[in-house]
């Protein structure tokens, strides 16, 4: 990912996708305060917020679930539906996104991706 544009409340950015060693292709992408996903950084008020109980979310519809945890160094953000979890763990002092897991159950099988901050 390259940031071509950071303001206060969000940030512009380009993606590259590379799948076995071949590029796969470039996106643009923008995230802010109020985003979730893609967000490559929490806001300072998310890093200091009292959370009464881990359950932020959980839509009456979908069923999906969003919760939040707070240890050892790391904010955690995990949305969890029938068919998909998706977990974002960013630094509890900067708010920087430093990892993405997600499961998909497709079928009778799960596809799972991990990505990592790079050192």
């Amino acid at each position: 990912m390259d940031i071509t544009t950071a303001q206060p409340a969000w940030t512009r950015f380009d993606a590259a996708a590379y799948v076995g060693g071949q590029y796969q292709g470039q996106s643009a992408r923008v995230t802010g305060i109020y985003q979730l996903a893609n967000a490559l950084w929490l806001p300072a008020t998310a890093l200091t917020a009292s959370v009464r109980k881990p359950l932020l979310d959980r839509d009456p519809v979908t069923g999906i679930e969003t919760s939040y945890a707070r240890a050892n160094g790391v904010v955690m953000i995990e949305e969890r539906g029938p068919l998909h979890y998706t977990a974002w763990t960013y630094d509890a002092n900067t708010g920087q996104l430093l990892a993405v897991h997600t499961e998909v159950q497709i079928g009778l099988g799960t596809h799972m991706t991990d990505l990592e901050l790079a050192p």
